[in-house]
């Protein structure tokens, strides 16, 4: 991409050079990222999953964000009120949260968030499993808005998701 910012210098000899800074911004379809394409998640503990998009025009409006499992799309509070989804927007990435219910064989699946703007869409999928662990031992959270969560079984460690 020739997104960025630049600057222009213009002189001609006599008189003091000329210097001017400028945004240019390439309209694109999304860029869907995710932080691990497999979450392995406890067993009876609801679980977030999340999928971060810069595009431009920027992602601004909910219909704009979607998710599937398999083929069948999640309505956010709708199913069942099993499902919850949260979006925001920094006005450079977006950032879509699905919150999901107690995890078992059926909350177990592969996941697709989808982000759409006027360019076009694009997705990633993220496949949660669901594990017999005990609970979290360690939950952490930082400033660019990453949640960690180490998950043990009998005292050791095997999993570290990271959440967006």
């Amino acid at each position: 991409m020739h997104n960025g910012k630049y600057k222009c210098h213009a002189s001609n000899g006599h008189k003091q050079s000329i210097y001017e800074e400028f945004t240019v911004r390439v309209p694109s379809a999304p860029i869907v990222t995710v932080h691990t394409s497999t979450v392995r998640a406890p067993r009876n503990h609801t679980f977030h999953i999340g999928c971060m998009a810069s595009s431009h025009p920027q992602i601004t409006s909910l219909g704009s964000v979607s998710w599937f499992k398999g083929s069948r799309r999640i309505q956010n509070n709708r199913d069942d009120y099993r499902y919850s989804i949260s979006d925001s927007n920094d006005g450079l990435t977006s950032i879509s949260i699905l919150n999901t219910p107690r995890v078992n064989s059926t909350v177990a699946g592969t996941y697709r968030c989808e982000f759409s703007n006027n360019q076009g869409s694009a997705s990633q999928t993220i496949r949660l499993d669901g594990l017999f662990y005990h609970a979290p031992h360690r939950l952490t959270g930082n400033h660019d808005r990453r949640l960690e969560l180490l998950l043990s079984q009998e005292k050791t460690d095997v999993a570290l998701a990271t959440v967006f």
